[in-house]
């Protein structure tokens, strides 16, 4: 037979169905409901409990239970209707607060859940707030860290050794071209270089002749006898010797002959004709060996000359042709490599000589007389990375092609744009913030050039910060914006941002009170990037949590919902 007390106790399944939709009016922010429905609900199911017991033992109180329950009912209508609904909550609601005990006792931590929240105490204190000016910007290469890769010459690609993305190091082979042009301009300074190693050969010879005959003249003018002169090493002086001694011989023979001569005139054995005769070749052998020496001396100054011009001129030519090479972008090994090839193997054989230049093996006369002549290298100008290369293998480039860009990433630039309204809070020295535009990737920076004209068409400036980009974080074509503060206001009471949290669509900030700690109602007011201004709530002075304020409501959160789930059962 069925109870007749069943029909006012609640099925299970409606039961469940009634604790579901309470928890997710809790979610929707009905979280205020919640605890005033679980009481009611938990008050009911008590009733319920106690009725059941009742009724074990007292089937008449069952009777009058009801009865009251209608009573109550009818009362609970009456005071509806006469607006007294208000009161009945909030005793509701103080009974659940009474029965939970979080509002009243506050949230209680032990020391370990402290360490792991990363509680800190702070003071409510004045502070300030600083306007911030948004600027936006994009990431640039640095335009001085930049190099376009052009051939001086032109020619044809015969490979390529790197793509874009690579990283290369200054002298770095980029790519190999076939140049005939290059060819031509090694061959002239080879031949000009081999001049001035003839010159280099002809000069001491000169200058050994001249000095050797120099002295030759200047031992004849002591009048020395023939023997003397025999004697006398006059070393090489060339043909200057031959005529030098030949003359003088031939003035010391006549003066002989005219002395003997004279001799025999004046002691009238002689005759006056052979006198004469012999005075006259005399004086022609002496004005001979005067025309000798003056024609010898005279020669030998201008072979010396000569000499030393032609070793200039050669020098001169082999220099053009040097440079000629080098602007075409060939270096000192390169020019070394060429000199080689212009000296003997064997140039060098003193094994103490400390400015030894020995000549070129026969492999490398093998390879430039083979096909090394016309072979150019282009080579990296500076260490960093290929951004773009634009020449293929078997490409014809010309001598104002760009092969490739390569960028040093580890310095780049972020230029940003400054409206007319905010360029007089800008100065270059001026600290700032980078950050992403889609990231939270940021750093600090400073104003390195602010533009001095402003754009005719957009009516904008530029801004320019140099930012290190060691790590290679801050890419080129990334879009920035520039944080800058322009003022600061001094407020009563400002807090970190992070320390005021928003429950049940209430600001509130967490206060210690003894070993708890309570949510406490503040109003904010104006705020920037890091603090927020605590209008009302909480007095100068007063202590707030300042770290772990974020993990405090969510544990407060957590116990909440732990809480009413427990009473649904």
């Amino acid at each position: 037979m069925k109870n007749p007390t069943d029909s006012n106790q609640p099925n299970p399944r409606t039961r469940g169905i009634v604790i579901a939709l309470l928890v997710l009016l809790f979610v929707l922010g009905g979280a205020a409901v919640i605890p005033r429905a679980l009481a009611a609900d938990d008050d009911h199911a008590h009733a319920e409990e106690h009725g059941d017991h009742d009724g074990h033992n007292h089937g008449v109180a069952e009777k009058h239970d009801d009865h009251d329950a209608h009573e109550d009912e009818a009362e609970e209508a009456h005071g509806d209707h006469d607006g007294n609904d208000h009161e009945a909550e909030k005793e509701a609601e103080h009974a659940g607060h009474d029965e939970h005990g979080h509002e009243e006792e506050g949230l209680v931590l032990t020391d370990a859940e402290r360490r792991n929240a990363g509680i800190e105490i702070a003071t409510a204190g004045s502070g300030s707030l600083a306007k911030e000016i948004r600027l936006p910007g994009e990431v640039l290469l640095n335009r001085e860290r930049v190099a376009h890769v052009v051939p001086q010459i032109a020619g044809i690609a015969l490979d390529v050794r790197v793509a874009e993305g690579d990283t290369v190091a200054a002298g770095d082979v980029l790519a190999t071209l076939n140049s005939t042009e290059l060819g031509e301009a090694k061959l002239d300074y080879l031949t000009k270089t081999n001049e001035v190693l003839c010159c280099d050969l002809l000069l001491p010879r000169a200058k050994a002749v001249h000095d050797n005959t120099v002295k030759l003249l200047g031992f004849l003018n002591g009048s020395p006898s023939l023997e003397d002169l025999r004697a006398f090493d006059a070393g090489e002086a060339g043909e200057n010797l031959t005529a030098l001694v030949s003359a003088y011989a031939e003035l010391v023979h006549a003066k002989q002959s005219f002395e003997r001569e004279e001799g025999l005139y004046k002691k009238q054995i002689g005759s006056e004709q052979e006198y004469l005769a012999a005075k006259t070749e005399y004086e022609k052998a002496a004005a001979n060996n005067r025309a000798v020496r003056d024609s010898v001396a005279f020669a030998i100054r201008r072979d010396l000359s000569e000499a030393e011009g032609d070793r200039r001129a050669a020098k001169f030519a082999a220099r053009t042709a040097e440079q000629r090479l080098r602007i075409m972008g060939l270096g000192d090994k390169d020019i070394r490599e060429l000199d080689a090839l212009v000296r003997p193997a064997n140039d060098c054989t003193d094994p103490n000589c400390t400015d030894c230049k020995p000549g070129a093996t026969d492999q490398e006369h093998e390879h430039y007389f083979g096909n090394g002549f016309t072979k150019y290298e282009v080579r990296a100008p500076i260490a960093g990375r290929v951004v773009a290369r634009h020449v293929s293998r078997g490409e014809k480039v010309g001598d104002d092609s760009d092969l490739f860009t390569i960028a040093d990433t580890s310095s780049v630039w972020v230029d940003l744009t400054v409206y007319l309204k905010d360029l007089h809070a800008l100065r270059v020295g001026d600290e700032l913030t980078i950050k992403a535009e889609h990231s939270d990737q940021e750093t600090r920076g400073t104003i390195a050039m602010v533009s001095p004209v402003v754009d005719r068409e957009t009516r904008t400036a530029k801004a320019r910060v140099v930012l290190d980009n060691a790590k290679g974080e801050w890419r080129p074509g990334m879009f920035v914006v520039g944080l800058v503060r322009a003022s600061a206001k001094e407020l009563a009471v400002a807090i970190p941002k992070h320390a005021v949290q928003t429950i049940e669509g209430r600001s509130v900030v967490f206060v210690p009170e003894g070993d708890a700690f309570e949510a406490v109602p503040v109003q904010i007011g104006r705020s920037d990037r890091d603090r927020v201004e605590i209008v009302t709530g909480l007095a100068p002075g007063a202590e707030f949590v300042a770290g772990g304020a974020f993990e405090l409501k969510a544990k407060l959160v957590t116990s909440s919902l732990g809480s009413h789930a427990g009473h649904g059962h």
